[in-house]
Formats: structure tokens, sequence, C-alpha cells
């Protein structure tokens, strides 16, 4: 990704990866493709929740309420499956991983500079810490 353009990569274990162009906006990426509401619970139920959350302020380092939803193991009503959570945890040590926030600025902005937002959950979950700039 650059400020003028964003794409997202799908491997699917033989040939050549899928590069695909992702959409303007706020985007969850699930083992599914990307956005992918019909088939990932995940997607359909938090895709709206971050959509309706406040834009993160990465210049006064205002992400509270992106890395709280990160941090969910909430799932939609009727789904009991821990994959469903965007945070997952397991019995049998399958689980996020880490998580990620990111912002470009745009191209007009020349002072502001990109941010990245790292947290490593697994085996036990960390605060997120400042990457760049």
């Amino acid at each position: 990704a650059d400020n003028e353009d964003a794409f997202w990569i799908k491997g699917l274990g033989r040939g050549a990866p899928i590069v695909a162009p992702a959409p303007t906006g706020v985007s969850v990426l699930t083992a599914h493709d990307l956005n992918d509401t019909a088939a990932s619970p995940r997607a359909r139920h938090y895709l709206p929740l971050f959509e309706a959350r406040p834009i993160p302020d990465p210049e006064t380092s205002d992400w509270a309420a992106w890395e709280a939803l990160l941090a969910s193991k909430d799932m939609a009503p009727g789904e009991f499956e821990p994959n469903a959570a965007i945070h997952v945890e397991t019995d049998y040590g399958f689980g996020t991983v880490s998580s990620s926030v990111m912002a470009l600025p745009n191209r007009n902005a020349e002072n502001l500079k990109p941010h990245w937002r790292f947290a490593r959950v697994w085996p036990e979950r960390e605060a997120f810490t400042t990457v760049m700039p």
C-alpha cells in the first residue's frame, strides 16, 4: 500500500498468488477473501463495527477504539466457534498471533508520516507499541 493504492495478496497454495486492489476505506482480512462478509462470520460481524468506530487519529496517537476491537473475543449473536471472534483463542493451539493498525497520509499531506502500531498476542497479549514513525 501507498498513499494512493492498496492491494492484498491471496495465495491458493499452488500457482501464482493473486493480487487484487483493496477498496478505499476500512477493510477486514480473515482466512477468506478481503471483506468477505458472506463466507466469514468474523468479517460480517466486525467490518460494520470498525466502520462505525471513530477513525484513529495517528497524529495524537488515538487508536483506542480500533485497538479495543482488535482485542475483542465477542462474536455475532448465534456464533459459537472461536474463529468468529476478531481475536481468536482456541483450546487446540490456534489463535491470533499478532495485530497491526496502520495509517498512510494522503499525498497532499507533505508534513505527515506513515504510522504503524503492532501488538504480539500469542501466547500472551501485549500492548500495542509504535513501530513507526
